[in-house]
């Protein structure tokens, strides 16, 4: 028998605790039966919510710095993850130097680490093929000792404000991915700007769309930079790794079902094309650009202009004796240029193209769209649109269409409403379709009874594609303000007698 079949199931606990003069402990402690559990019974919270860990850790803040030391052991053997015997870590931000002309920003970080990667499973040779450890995931441990600094040195010529900066590192690893300790040192300088534009146009005014004067704000900015390491990040483990678990559970998959690579057993499998490796697409977002890093061995050499528009267009909407401003529209979009393009961006001199646009057309009716491209052969192309009406506390209604272009074709219209019937009663429904041949791929109907103390949830899932059907029962208190259930068009459901007698 496989060791999934012999009980499921999880347990996690989590808790927070402020204490006095800003220190903070946060602890939690997570099991799970195996490695397909929360992916099948639990598939939302698998995909979008932290990922299962144990530890704990103790921060003070204090001002514009703050000071942590964290424990982590790994109790899911079948997750990849870095246990942290501890890790101490010292963050500070806009420190001014020499009477406000420089500002300084510090990260260090301290720590004995340890790379623990994902045991294969046993019995199941299918499986086994499919999760073939990642180019970084290596079994590896041993002092990780970082430091990252930043000085600014912000200026005002005219309306345009430019920061001139330079950030170094010093860095050393007690094994690398060939179990030889590392040292590096990494550099980058370069120059930020941004210079906004407005302008007001108070005789614009539609009744139909609810539009009383104009006014339209820009925010135009820059970051020209040139970076340098004198190591490779692809000569590294991820002791902080750039996705969660369930990212590195797909990408390991789609080596063999979407790339194509043949089934040969670890160490001698072929890497995915690098233009597909994580750790590079987040070197090529920046990510090793900032001080505070969420992955400290992103870093590497680039040459890079990211350059951002940022537009408002707002207006006056409420009672002519109360009227209130808001963002009529929003629309933000970017692009990125790689002056070495065939080292930074696989031969295409613009990429990482992007925007995000929504159109406020009512206080309850909104249309919203984003996207993200790149030109090169097989990259990225994402689009979403989508329109919601929210009526809080009465409902919310969706209706959305993701379009993915890349190494993989998926077109997915989703649609969801969730209603208040009754005092006593909520019913919710989402269906998710793919037009691109899959059909229906996932399907959810929930009926909420709000009691006097509690939230009654009874849900039926259904999913023709994974040929999976289920039926759950969640059971909430009233006084959680964020619980999920306790959400109707984005509204909480207040506690008992709040709205009067129930």
């Amino acid at each position: 028998l496989l060791p999934e079949t012999l009980g499921r199931n999880r347990i996690r606990a989590r808790h927070r605790q402020y204490l006095a003069d800003g220190w903070r402990v946060t602890a939690e402690a997570s099991i799970i039966s195996d490695r397909n559990f929360l992916e099948q019974y639990y598939e939302k919270e698998w995909d979008t919510d932290k990922d299962f860990t144990t530890g704990i850790e103790v921060k003070r803040l204090v001002d514009n710095m703050s000071y942590s030391i964290v424990a982590d052991p790994r109790t899911n053997q079948f997750l990849t993850q870095t246990e942290h015997y501890p890790r101490g870590e010292h963050f500070m931000f806009g420190t001014p130097l020499l009477g406000d002309r420089l500002t300084w920003h510090e990260h260090t970080s301290l720590g004995y680490e340890q790379l623990r990667v994902e045991a294969m499973p046993a019995l199941n040779q299918v499986d086994e093929i499919k999760l073939q450890p990642l180019p970084w995931e290596v079994n590896s441990q041993g002092a990780r000792l970082i430091s990252r600094h930043e000085i600014d040195a912000p200026f005002e010529l005219g309306p345009v404000k430019f920061v001139p900066y330079a950030l170094g590192e010093g860095a050393y690893w007690g094994q690398d991915l060939q179990g030889n300790s590392i040292g590096r040192a990494y550099g980058q300088g370069g120059v930020r700007a941004s210079v906004p534009f407005w302008r007001v146009d108070p005789t614009v005014e539609s009744n139909l769309f609810n539009v009383h004067g104009i006014a339209h704000k820009i925010v135009l900015d820059a970051d020209v930079y040139a970076a340098g390491a004198n190591q490779s990040l692809t000569d590294l483990p991820l002791y902080d790794p750039v996705d969660d678990d369930s990212g590195e559970a797909f990408r390991r998959r789609m080596r063999f079902n979407t790339y194509g690579l043949p089934a040969i057993m670890y160490p001698f499998n072929p890497p995915a094309p690098p233009k597909y490796d994580e750790r590079l697409y987040a070197l090529r977002s920046g990510l090793g650009s900032m001080v505070a890093s969420p992955s400290m061995e992103i870093a590497g050499d680039l040459t890079a202009a990211r350059l951002n528009a940022r537009q408002r267009w707002q207006t006056k909407r409420g009672p002519p004796d109360r009227r209130r401003v808001i963002d009529w529209m929003i629309f933000d979009a970017g692009a990125t240029i790689f002056p070495n393009a065939n080292r930074d961006d696989f031969g295409q001199l613009i990429g990482l193209v992007n925007y995000d646009y929504r159109w406020h057309v009512g206080d309850r009716f909104a249309i919203l769209s984003n996207g993200m491209f790149d030109f090169f052969s097989g990259g990225q192309k994402i689009v979403t649109v989508a329109c919601t009406i929210t009526r809080p506390p009465r409902g919310q209604i969706y209706l959305g269409m993701y379009s993915l272009n890349g190494p993989m074709t998926s077109n997915v219209i989703s649609a969801f409403y969730n209603y208040r019937m009754s005092p006593k009663w909520i019913s919710s429904l989402g269906i998710s379709y793919d037009v691109s041949g899959n059909g229906l791929i996932g399907n959810q109907l929930a009926l909420t009874r709000i009691g006097e103390s509690f939230l009654s949830s009874f849900n039926f899932v259904a999913d023709p594609y994974k040929n999976n059907v289920g039926f759950n029962f969640m059971l909430e208190p009233r006084i959680m303000p964020r619980s999920r259930l306790g959400m109707v068009g984005g509204s909480p459901i207040g506690l008992s007698g709040l709205s009067g007698l129930e």
